[in-house]
């Protein structure tokens, strides 16, 4: 019984501690967003939690596009258009 106890206990504390750390994961992504620190922001999202989601990915990288543009960076914003926008065209939303 309680080496059964220990082990549930365990488990919920893994549980507990992976789901603190995918909050304060996107508290910084949210952070970095808002600041347009898009380093931290890419760096945050090459991660399992946000790796797989490509609409989100979309986002991020066509306001990266308008903020180079913004600032009439326009070789920059075209490769970056090309590089990381244009292949995720398809998940835009």
């Amino acid at each position: 019984y309680n080496t059964a106890a220990m082990t549930l206990l365990d488990e919920a504390n893994v549980k507990l501690v992976d789901n603190q750390n995918k909050a304060s994961n996107i508290k910084r992504v949210k952070r970095g967003i808002l600041e347009g620190d898009w380093s931290e922001v890419e760096k945050l999202c090459t991660k399992a939690m946000l790796r797989n989601n490509k609409g989100f990915m979309y986002a991020v990288y066509k306001q990266q596009f308008l903020e180079m543009i913004d600032r009439q960076e326009y070789q920059k914003a075209f490769i970056h258009l090309q590089k990381r926008l244009k292949p995720l065209e398809s998940q835009q939303s």
